[in-house]
């Protein structure tokens, strides 16, 4: 069972990412996260600010709901709303589920996210970054990403690992543009790092990444059209 805040009954919450550091070799990169509300508005600017939506999916065995679903989260028109538009998606596999395969079927069921993650346990996570617009015109390219398992010696909120990357992601991107003088892309990104440290609500966390692939993640096929409903031509 995993929550993102407690008490919070809502399936999402916005969280707000701070890079600190990462300006050299001996330098490692550190991302603070600090979660709110969704009906949360900043108040502080500046470059070191980046929110996101952060939406729990439901837990789902194949075809099946699996009876450890998440406590408190319903699969209704709220949640699928969250689910469908945010940023970073998160979602507890179940023990019969291959980790890589549970994060394929989320990258290629919410193409809006930057970033999915396949919780596994509370030490573990298998996450997927893209490097591409889905939605673009740019071919294969376009459904290109990474995906990497990100683990911790200790237990960690592993739902926000996914959150952590991405701070990442959008580091690297301002990074990039500052020493290069012009716009880096999500198709820029290199490989992920090997390692990252989280800090939420003052605790720090060592986060290693391994086993980094490169791979796609093409859209699913839209759905076949509902039968025709001859029922009215039979009353004429």
């Amino acid at each position: 069972m995993i929550s993102l805040i407690p008490g919070l009954p809502s399936p999402a919450a916005c969280v707000v990412t701070r890079p600190i550091g990462g300006e050299g070799a001996a330098d490692a990169l550190a991302v603070h996260l600090t979660l709110h509300p969704t009906a949360y508005e900043p108040t502080e600017g500046g470059a070191a600010l980046d929110l996101h939506t952060l939406a729990l999916a439901p837990l789902t065995c194949g075809h099946f709901r699996c009876s450890r679903h998440a406590q408190g989260v319903a699969e209704n028109a709220h949640q699928d709303r969250w689910v469908r538009s945010a940023g970073v998606v998160v979602r507890q596999i179940c023990d019969v589920q291959p980790p890589f395969l549970a994060l394929d079927a989320m990258m290629r069921r919410y193409p809006q996210a930057s970033v999915c993650g396949a919780v596994i346990d509370e030490r573990s996570c298998i996450v997927g970054i893209r490097t591409g617009d889905p939605f673009g015109a740019n071919g294969h390219d376009s459904d290109a990403g990474f995906a990497v398992m990100m683990t911790c010696e200790d237990d960690a909120p592993a739902p926000l690992f996914a959150s952590a990357l991405d701070g990442w992601r959008i580091w690297w991107r301002r990074r990039a543009s500052e020493l290069t003088g012009r716009i880096v892309r999500d198709s820029d990104l290199p490989p992920p790092p090997l390692d990252l440290n989280m800090r939420v609500q003052e605790r720090s966390f060592q986060i290693r990444l391994e086993d980094h692939e490169r791979t796609v993640w093409p859209q699913l096929p839209p759905p076949p059209p509902p039968p025709p409903d001859w029922s009215d031509d039979r009353k004429h």
